[in-house]
């Protein structure tokens, strides 16, 4: 089957069955129309919109924390939840790179794109013999975990495809402002779920995707879990919009 086929074919499974509208509006983005914007709702921030435009990014448009994960990041990279390859295209031109996503669609962009090795697998599932210098996690990539309690399992599973001496380079947020007052006192619900998780729900145009689970994790809490799994966390900056950058490294 040709490249064009097999896009096609994917077109036709993600609309008809998974509806993919994050994959559909890169794809919109990367075929011409350049006002493509997904809607993006979360049960703590409401609604945003996220354009096309941002998920192209160059890396002079990218934010401190993304630059320094792309110069740190050596060796064989697995970038994982590529989108629509911002990252792998840079990465790419020093480093052996494979780009995991599971979207279809946006899985076909990063091919149409030049990407040189797309791999169209869900982390979890993701299996193969081939260990990683680095892993890379961006746009708070981590939170792909769903919930705190799922983080552990995510983290062994990053931490069976390190090769030895790599890392894993991740960006997260403490959102523990959102729950601030006017007056600056802080109203939790001591009996409900991590506050970091958070639901999200994407639409574009006619599409609507699946509620799905995130999680945001605070450092502290990040070190605890990364101790747990026999990984140190280290700080290495903070972004303008509060969210930071954080390596993993297996203990010795």
């Amino acid at each position: 089957m040709s490249l064009l086929g097999k896009i096609s074919k994917a077109m036709k499974k993600t609309t008809d069955f998974h509806p993919d509208p994050m994959g559909a509006c890169i794809w919109d983005y990367f075929k011409g129309d350049v006002q493509a914007k997904a809607r993006v709702y979360s049960s703590v921030g409401g609604v945003r919109w996220l354009s096309g435009a941002y998920l192209f990014r160059t890396y002079e448009q990218m934010p401190l924390p993304e630059q320094q994960a792309i110069d740190l990041a050596c060796g064989k990279v697995l970038d994982v939840g590529a989108g629509s390859g911002c990252h792998s295209i840079i990465l790419q031109e020093k480093c052996t790179v494979t780009a995991l996503e599971i979207s279809s669609l946006s899985a076909a962009c990063m091919r149409q794109r030049g990407v040189k090795n797309v791999v169209e697998a869900d982390i979890f599932t993701f299996d193969n013999a081939q260990k990683y210098d680095t892993i890379l996690l961006l746009m708070n990539g981590i939170g792909l975990a769903g919930t705190l309690e799922e983080t552990p399992r995510l983290l062994e599973k990053l931490k069976s495809l390190l090769a030895k001496g790599g890392q894993i380079i991740f960006d997260s947020s403490d959102i523990l402002h959102l729950y601030e007052n006017d007056d600056g006192s802080i109203m939790l619900d001591l009996t409900a779920n991590y506050y970091g998780e958070v639901i999200f729900q994407v639409s574009y145009n006619k599409q609507k995707g699946e509620k799905f689970p995130w999680v945001f994790i605070d450092f502290a809490q990040m070190c605890d879990l990364a101790e747990q799994a026999g990984l140190q966390c280290d700080y290495l900056c903070e972004g303008e919009t509060g969210n930071y950058l954080a390596r993993l490294t297996v203990m010795v």
